[in-house]
């Protein structure tokens, strides 16, 4: 993270890096009452649907709960490869 910020030229600015351990929502919480940030940057696994209703999204419980902006950073896209052809296959006309 200190890499992206400082190659993005963030460096100058006012930022801080905290990494704590326990439940997501009562650390996120704990950690924007005590440091009452400007901003909130969280990163997120993209999932949606099924997957997400069964195991819930801390993200969009921060997103109601804290009384803060929050820029929400998704993954980056997967690379699509298209298959692969077997070039030693012969057609026969």
């Amino acid at each position: 993270m200190s890499r992206f910020l400082v190659a993005n030229e963030f460096g100058t600015q006012r930022w801080s890096l905290r990494v704590d351990e326990g439940i997501p929502m009562q650390v996120i919480a704990r950690a924007v009452a005590e440091k009452r940030p400007d901003m909130l940057v969280l990163g997120t696994h993209g999932r949606s649907g099924l997957l997400r209703a069964l195991i819930g999204s801390v993200t969009e419980e921060v997103l109601r709960s804290v009384n803060v902006d929050v820029l929400v950073v998704p993954p980056p896209p997967r690379e699509v490869r298209p298959p692969k052809l077997d070039t030693a296959a012969t057609f026969e006309a």
